[in-house]
């Protein structure tokens, strides 16, 4: 039996070692909560940064569309928030913290295709 001391100190072998199954749950989930963060941050200031955000499901689309960079479309007149500074502190903080997230787990998944010793044993 391994300690889970030890699993926690060395997470990213923890992680490549990971079945597969596991691994795609746990990007899922992460993807998930990080936009469930976003979207309440998003949610609370809405009214105070115009963004017409009236719902959670609104602001969850929204925080979708920014974590993705897929887009706004035409949200309203105005694509500076007003000029609300907790809306453009809150769209810095997702551009860098997806952009980080998404390096991790493509570096991750990276790793795991690329390990010498699974590939050696198809030899």
């Amino acid at each position: 039996k391994v300690d889970p001391r030890l699993l926690w100190e060395d997470i990213f072998h923890t992680l490549i070692d990971m079945p597969t199954r596991r691994l795609i749950a746990l990007v899922t989930v992460a993807y998930f909560v990080f936009a469930l963060v976003v979207a309440l941050l998003f949610y609370f200031v809405s009214s105070d940064c115009g963004l017409e955000i009236d719902t959670f499901s609104e602001a969850m689309i929204f925080s979708v569309e920014t974590t993705t960079t897929i887009g706004f479309g035409i949200r309203n007149e105005d694509p500076y928030m007003e000029g609300c500074s907790g809306g453009m502190v809150i769209l810095f903080f997702v551009m860098v913290a997806s952009t980080i997230l998404d390096a991790m787990l493509l570096g991750l998944i990276y790793a795991r295709i690329s390990r010498a010793d699974k590939r050696g044993r198809g030899f």
